[in-house]
């Protein structure tokens, strides 16, 4: 795979201390990620199920969604649920799609929004962390659609 300014889309980006996003890891990179505290994985991939390959921990949700895509606001209300409940529990969490610069990256701002920050304001925190990312204009809007969803709810 190759480096994007420098770093391997493979290699996580800390968001937030319990926050990561990044590619695929292979089944040697799950002790990587245990080695950093993080206990807890969101897989995106639609096309690989990382408990059916071997490679998921104990707390894993895997939100199947086609590359390129936005996952569905019903699907980013999961993953921030379950994100929150892991860092609250003081789990590190890993968010990947295949190369981390597009799903990942758009359910971490999600997950942000989530905690109160706008859509700019968590893109923003996504992009500092992981400057290389490359989100589509689809997944962008989905942030935002997230955040009016969380609005009504709070109403």
């Amino acid at each position: 795979m190759r480096n994007i300014q420098g770093v391997s889309p493979q290699s996580l980006s800390q968001i937030t201390p319990r926050l990561y996003v990044g590619g695929q890891q292979r089944k040697h990179g799950l002790a990587r990620l245990e080695a950093r505290g993080i206990q807890a994985v969101v897989n995106l991939r639609g096309e690989s199920d990382d408990a059916a390959r071997g490679v998921a921990p104990e707390h894993y949700l895997w939100l199947p969604t086609t590359d390129d895509a936005p996952p569905m606001v019903a699907e980013l209300a999961r993953a921030a649920t379950f994100i929150a409940t892991q860092i609250a529990a003081g789990r590190g969490v890993y968010i990947h799609c295949a190369a981390g610069v597009g799903r990942a990256p758009t359910t971490a701002a999600a997950y942000l929004v989530s905690t109160g920050v706008s859509p700019a304001e968590a893109w923003a925190t996504v992009r500092q962390g992981r400057p290389f990312i490359r989100p589509t204009p689809p997944q962008i809007e989905i942030v935002s659609s997230f955040a009016q969803y969380l609005a009504i709810e709070k109403e």
